[in-house]
């Protein structure tokens, strides 16, 4: 087992089910090549045994607008034919289901989970047969996670929580169902907000946001929850783009070109100098339009700015 953040303030937690007479080596690095004072704490606590909702099939049914349960995945385990959570190999889930009783938006979190996170929610009856609805690592606090989407009503929704780094800990799984989002009026490519001046700064919303069918990887990513504007160069010369005050994790990209499927990346980037934000300088040329993406790594959705 290994991990980098669970601990809070930046230190570390792991917990594993260990062997009588197995001799285990501990490691303690630092991020970044960090250097200090360690303090290592070990505890046997007893054996752990596979929680009741470690398997797909045995999921545990969630009902109602408002739920709010705990749970635990110490001694949990992968399935065979288990989908990738957020883009992470399956390691240590867990798994909760949901029928919507309405339409309207829901919102999934771990918040209050006392480790690092992963979650994802799919639609589909089978674990060899899920569609994936949303996923997410990093967008709550605290090495929590974040999913929001629209719901149809009737339709059952299966929730995963894994933990990053085959974390393991105690999890608080919390749902709530509103009202419908609408998509944002830059959803699309052909509906992208035009800037304007040498000088801008806008705030938007990439919730409930779509890929288009030909729309191209952003960072090298697959475009999943994106939003569009343009700004044509007034002057030729120096120009940076940011998204520094976004609330989550945004990949960044920007383009020449007529059409989405015509598009020429000029640059991306996901993070600025280990931050969640992104940050892209480049030479542009006057007139030259340029299309600007802002996406979320692994459908992190959420508010935003950038200038």
């Amino acid at each position: 087992a290994g991990d980098d953040e669970s601990g809070g303030n930046g230190t570390s937690f792991v917990r594993f089910n260990a062997s009588t007479g197995t001799a285990y080596q501990i490691a303690v690095d630092g991020r970044n090549g960090a250097i200090g004072d360690i303090v290592l704490i070990l505890q046997l606590v007893g054996t752990v045994t596979a929680p009741t909702n470690d398997l797909f099939e045995n999921r545990i049914a969630l009902n109602g607008t408002n739920v709010t349960v705990t749970g635990y995945n110490g001694g949990a385990t992968a399935q065979n034919g288990e989908p990738r959570h957020a883009g992470y190999l399956a390691s240590k889930s867990v798994w909760w289901s949901w029928t919507a009783p309405s339409a309207g938006r829901v919102t999934v979190t771990t918040q209050g989970s006392d480790f690092d996170t992963i979650l994802a929610v799919y639609s589909g009856p089978a674990l060899s047969s899920l569609t994936e609805v949303g996923s997410d690592d990093q967008s709550g606090p605290n090495n929590t996670s974040k999913v929001a989407f629209n719901s149809a009503a009737g339709a059952t929704y299966q929730i995963a929580v894994d933990g990053f780094s085959d974390g393991i800990g105690n999890i608080a799984l919390n749902l709530s169902l509103g009202p419908l989002v609408n998509p944002p009026v830059n959803d699309n490519f052909a509906q992208s907000i035009a800037l304007t001046g040498r000088s801008v700064s806008v705030t938007g919303s990439n919730d409930n946001s779509t890929a288009e069918t030909t729309e191209p990887d952003h960072t090298g990513l697959p475009a999943e929850s994106s939003v569009w504007w343009n700004w044509t160069a007034p002057d030729t010369g120096g120009v940076t783009v940011d998204t520094s005050g976004s609330d989550f994790d945004t990949l960044l990209a920007i383009y020449t070109g007529r059409t989405l499927s015509g598009l020429v990346e000029v640059a991306s980037n996901d993070d600025e100098r280990s931050l969640f934000t992104s940050r892209i300088s480049f030479t542009a040329t006057r007139g030259e339009v340029y299309h600007i993406a802002v996406d979320g790594f692994e459908s992190t959705v959420n508010k935003g700015t950038g200038r």
